[in-house]
């Protein structure tokens, strides 16, 4: 799936597919320095992951299960993490413009 996306923002959404993890179970995985731009990740497990300098710009992980996941170095710049659990969750030196956490 991380390779159709890839291709996806290479060629400007022509060719490939989105990136859709909504509501799969993803608990611990390595997205570490991944691009996952404008990914939908709606209502995901994503306990525990890691996306230390990943792109995550207008990515959608809203009402996502992200209790103890890294976001170091992370762009979330425009990304949705309405309603989402966000325990524990580390944010060191992460870019978090126009992010939207409400009741997060």
């Amino acid at each position: 799936m991380l390779a159709e996306h890839r291709l996806y923002l290479e060629t400007e959404y022509h060719e490939g597919h989105r990136a859709n993890f909504s509501s799969a179970d993803l608990t611990g995985r390595d997205f570490s320095g991944a691009d996952l731009r404008g990914a939908k990740m709606d209502r995901a497990v994503l306990r525990g992951a890691d996306f230390t300098g990943a792109n995550l710009q207008s990515a959608n992980p809203i009402g996502a299960f992200l209790q103890d996941a890294r976001f170091d170095l992370a762009d979330l710049s425009r990304a949705r993490l309405s309603g989402g659990n966000l325990v524990s969750a580390s944010f060191e030196n992460a870019h978090l413009a126009k992010a939207d956490m409400e009741f997060a």
